[in-house]
């Protein structure tokens, strides 16, 4: 995970990039959250993700899109 980077597909200023040592095992989960005083967060003191629909990107550590969720008024056709 090291250098990979979630966002938010249309507001790409607000992303959190995995440290050097960050890893995921195979078959384990992490949570990134959006307010400060967590191991993996945004640090925002606003919202990331609205109600009513967003879509995340994640990029790989060379800025290539991996995978894209969308949910809500953003769903991908």
């Amino acid at each position: 995970m090291a250098g990979w980077t979630l966002r938010d597909k249309n507001e790409t200023g607000q992303g959190y990039t995995f440290a050097a040592d960050a890893t995921l095992t195979v078959g384990a989960a992490l949570q990134v959250y959006t307010e400060p005083d967590h191991p993996y967060t945004f640090n925002s003191l606003s919202d990331i993700w609205n109600n009513c629909g967003d879509a995340l990107e994640l990029l790989n550590a060379g800025g290539s899109q991996v995978a894209i969720f969308a949910y809500g008024t953003h769903l991908l056709p």
